[in-house]
């Protein structure tokens, strides 16, 4: 069983949900970190009853959600300097927008969808760097 594998895949999972719901009232700022801290305890955990895990695995498996979470909070700091509001989340899925095949989103400004999809990157990249490490 590839543990490097599962933790990447999970905390891509957790990076994808705090992403979409974002804007709910019962994720704030205390229950993220608490989620950050259970998975982070939960993968020194795995480190330690493990033999099989390499250190420089569990480290890029570990800091995704917590690099997430810092460019989440500067898109948001930008977006209320320059709008005086939080930026929309431009994606399929998301309650900011009118995902419909004919919908139109006129308050949806281009930086709302500039850190939207940097955002997906940022989510995005951290799995790449598994596959990359995995090569070496």
């Amino acid at each position: 069983m590839d543990f490097n594998l599962i933790g990447y895949f999970l905390s891509i999972i957790i990076c994808l949900f705090i992403l979409y719901n974002r804007k709910s009232k019962w994720l704030n700022v205390k229950s993220v970190w608490l989620l950050f801290s259970l998975f982070f305890c939960l993968g020194l955990l795995i480190l330690k009853l493990s033999n099989n895990i390499n250190l420089k695995n569990v480290l890029f498996g570990l800091c995704p959600p917590i690099v997430y979470w810092a460019f989440d909070r500067l898109f948001k700091f930008l977006s209320i300097k320059i709008h005086d509001r939080d930026f929309f989340l431009y994606l399929r899925g998301s309650n900011d927008i009118d995902d419909s095949f004919w919908g139109r989103n006129p308050h949806v400004k281009t930086t709302d969808f500039l850190f939207s999809f940097l955002l997906l990157i940022i989510i995005a990249s951290s799995l790449s760097k598994h596959f990359i490490l995995k090569q070496l």
